[in-house]
């Protein structure tokens, strides 16, 4: 099952060349003064901005435009509820059993604000026991602070994937979430006893 799995994500993420160099700032867990909205074109400006300013190897126009034309690819912007001006945005594959970011990134002057972490609640929301059942990532080695970030986010890596980049010479850490099932509590006044005597 995990060599399968890393086989599929590995095939997915050398697909989209330039893709997965992603880093997340170290962020405080506080509700998020955004909200999340699906991407669309008159967003690229802003979003590309983004991209520039977080990421060494940015996305052009092109392959946003490309990557967002795919069947199972999503983008979504987290937009500023007082101004409207986009600070951060996703893009991420929806297959059938896991959730593949390949972009995510929030502005440099909004890193400490709660916002990438209201977009991994949105992630998270779209898991069930029956769907979507892991998020996937995939970070190279050196970047120390998207690592960070990944685990306290509650990522594992499942894989090193060797020869995963065109423009560096890093292995690929292939992180994983997996979605947790709520335990039932039970209420002793819920449970029956049968006794004999």
């Amino acid at each position: 099952m995990a060599s399968t799995l890393i086989k599929s994500t590995h095939k997915s993420l050398r697909h989209h060349s330039r893709t997965h160099l992603i880093d997340y700032p170290a962020i405080q867990d506080r509700p998020s003064p955004v909200h999340l909205r699906w991407m669309i074109q008159r967003d690229l400006p802003e979003v590309l901005a983004i991209d520039k300013e977080s990421f060494e190897f940015p996305w052009s126009e092109e392959e946003y435009v490309r990557n967002l034309r795919a069947t199972l690819c999503i983008g979504m912007v987290a937009e500023e509820l007082q101004s409207d001006r986009i600070v951060g945005s996703m893009v991420y594959e929806l297959h059938r059993h896991m959730i593949n970011i390949l972009r995510f990134a929030v502005s440099s002057t909004e890193r400490t604000k709660g916002i990438g972490a209201g977009m991994m609640k949105k992630l998270r929301s779209c898991l069930g026991p029956i769907q979507q059942r892991r998020v996937l990532l995939a970070l190279p080695e050196s970047n120390i602070s998207g690592l960070t970030y990944a685990a306290r986010q509650q990522f594992n890596t499942v894989a090193l994937i060797p020869g995963m980049y065109t423009e560096t010479d890093d292995d690929a850490c292939l992180l994983e979430y997996l979605h947790q099932r709520k335990k039932q509590a039970v209420s002793p006044h819920n449970h029956t006893t049968s006794l004999a005597g």
